[in-house]
């Protein structure tokens, strides 16, 4: 059994695009377990989805994002056999691999329904992921690390795999991302900078919003960056 573990915002939302997708899935050996985080009192996605994984039943756990839509029928057929037949850490659609800015995908996002990067049609190593689908097999599943945010939870699950030499995949789901995910705040930038730190050793954060650098420079990068997303009205504050 598959286990869709999701926090969710808006039921209007996930249910036109997260669970009718589902509901037409030729594999129906699922659960989908959505959490309110309000209503529970958690403040982050790593309190949210660690509890829903600690409540599953699945033997994959699959961290989606309320605005997903799957493109065909067969996804979850395919999340099965590529997780059968691969040994991973963590799995997902988006990523890129470290000291390269090129984001391999196989979804669509945003109004405009447009490719995301270099798309993929086989299973592809990575070393970071973007947070929108993430998939671990319950077993070897370690928790996503608390930094009271919304933000980076997958990036650093990833580098904790990257770092141990446990394989980061890409597998090639089809699927529609409704968030462009271009929107940043505040907490985004002071994550970044605790993930920066615990991977000291490392002379780049990778995300699929851009290889940041590890070093002294930084936080010029990021005064920088800021400029820029203000610029183009994609900065939260």
């Amino acid at each position: 059994m598959i286990s869709f573990i999701c926090a969710c915002n808006n039921e209007e939302l996930i249910n036109s695009m997260l669970v009718s997708s589902l509901k037409c899935q030729k594999c129906q050996d699922f659960e989908i377990i959505i959490i309110d985080a309000k209503k529970h009192g958690f403040t982050s996605a790593s309190q949210t989805l660690n509890y829903g994984a600690s409540i599953s039943n699945g033997d994959i756990l699959v961290f989606v994002h309320q605005d997903i839509r799957f493109e065909n029928d067969s996804i979850i057929d395919k999340i099965v056999m590529f997780s059968n037949n691969n040994n991973f850490g963590i799995a997902g659609v988006a990523g890129v691999k470290y000291g390269n800015k090129q984001v391999f995908s196989s979804i669509y996002h945003g109004t405009s329904h447009s490719k995301v990067g270099v798309f993929i049609d086989d299973i592809k190593e990575v070393a970071s992921l973007d947070e929108c689908l993430l998939i671990v097999k319950k077993k070897d599943f370690k928790g996503f690390k608390e930094y009271n945010s919304w933000h980076f939870y997958g990036v650093e699950y990833s580098l904790r795999c990257f770092v141990n030499n446990e394989k980061v995949l890409l597998f090639p789901l089809e699927l529609y991302h409704l968030s462009p995910g271009n929107s940043l705040n505040d907490n985004y930038w002071i994550t970044l900078k605790k993930v920066a730190r615990d991977f000291k050793k490392l002379n780049y954060i990778p995300t699929t919003f851009t290889q940041f650098r590890n070093n002294f420079l930084l936080n010029f990068q990021i005064i920088k960056l800021k400029k820029k997303l203000k610029r183009r009205g994609d900065l939260n504050e």
